[in-house]
């Protein structure tokens, strides 16, 4: 007796949804850099990675937390002979490429001067430019005076401080986004500190929807919104010089420090979020805007395309915004789906 082909194709499509297992949400978080981390991925396994993320996030604190003595980015610091782990090697090598595309105004040998920035902030003094450490260490300053050759940093004085802190929100995030992939995890949002990481949807087709908020402590009251977009497969980072600064003659100062002239910036910009394919460079590049400023940043955006930015700066007393057209393309778009949805 002979089977029709279209049954037989039937058979085969109902076979494979009936074998097909349901994605079940799980949820990881827990602390990471002096901040937060949460994952939250759909998986058809019963079993949970919460353990092997954690683990992992503890493994790049072993590699760049500067508060720890004994992290391999302090010993490089106090100039020990130590083997460079191959992640870091890696991220090395991407902060050169930022630091490169941003003329360096992103630089990771500023660790001296923020460091000289901080004592001086708790000892009230607010423009640092009076402090004469300032030219001692602003010459051991540059991207371009540290080298990886083999499995060793070399650095062209051994007075140079490197700090990572400006990326690694970014770095940990690559970290657990390789680490889902690997897993053959398809669908996820990674969040370490405010640096957001999408892959894929929710179960229901429906894109990640996440949020730029106005700062608490600049936020003018209590209606301020929360501005929202959708992303798929895309990475936001937001820098900011709102929580730690002091302010003269209308000018915010914090320990952003322009790695040109070794002093904190000072202008009006107050945050920044940078939208990019890669946590890293979202990371880096929204720590380049901080230095950069309004005017200059959205001049880097024109030249620079792959990139989109929301910015929040203060004027005559006044809290505004400013969206690239691509970020306000995304914000309006998000806008006019909840409208939609509030109206039925």
């Amino acid at each position: 007796m002979k089977i029709s082909k279209f049954i037989l194709i039937s058979l085969a499509v109902l076979f494979l949804f009936s074998c097909k297992k349901e994605l079940k949400e799980k949820q990881c978080s827990g602390s990471f850099n002096v901040s937060y981390y949460s994952v939250v991925y759909f998986s058809d396994e019963e079993a949970s990675y919460c353990k092997e993320i954690d683990s992992l996030l503890n493994e790049v604190d072993n590699l760049i937390e500067l508060d720890d003595t004994n992290s391999v980015l302090s010993k490089i610091n106090r100039n020990e002979d130590v083997e460079i782990h191959p992640m870091l090697a890696e991220l090395f090598k991407k902060t050169h490429e930022i630091s490169s595309k941003t003329s360096g105004t992103f630089d990771i040998t500023v660790g001296g001067l923020v460091e000289l920035c901080k004592i001086a902030f708790e000892q009230g003094q607010v423009d640092i430019k009076s402090n004469y450490m300032v030219d001692s260490l602003v010459k051991y300053v540059g991207y371009d005076k540290i080298s990886i050759k083999g499995n060793h940093l070399y650095k062209t004085y051994p007075q140079m401080d490197i700090n990572m802190d400006a990326v690694a929100r970014g770095y940990a995030i690559t970290v657990l986004d390789d680490f889902l992939r690997t897993h053959h995890i398809e669908n996820y949002l990674i969040d370490v500190g405010g640096t957001i990481r999408t892959k894929g949807t929710k179960p229901n087709a429906k894109k990640w929807i996440v949020g730029i908020e106005i700062p608490e402590e600049v936020k003018q009251n209590s209606s301020d919104a929360m501005t929202r977009i959708e992303l798929q497969n895309q990475s936001l980072s937001t820098s900011g010089n709102y929580s730690n600064f002091y302010e003269k003659e209308g000018l915010r100062y914090s320990c952003t420090i322009d790695p040109h002239t070794g002093y904190p910036v000072s202008h009006t910009l107050l945050s920044v979020s940078v939208l990019s394919n890669n946590a890293i460079e979202s990371d880096g590049i929204a720590t380049a805007f901080m230095v950069m400023g309004l005017e200059k940043s959205l001049e880097f955006v024109k030249k620079n395309p792959q990139y989109e930015a929301y910015f929040i700066y203060s004027q005559n007393g006044h809290v505004k915004t400013c969206a690239t057209k691509g970020m306000q393309k995304l914000i309006d778009e998000y806008n006019k789906k909840y409208e939609e949805k509030t109206a039925k």
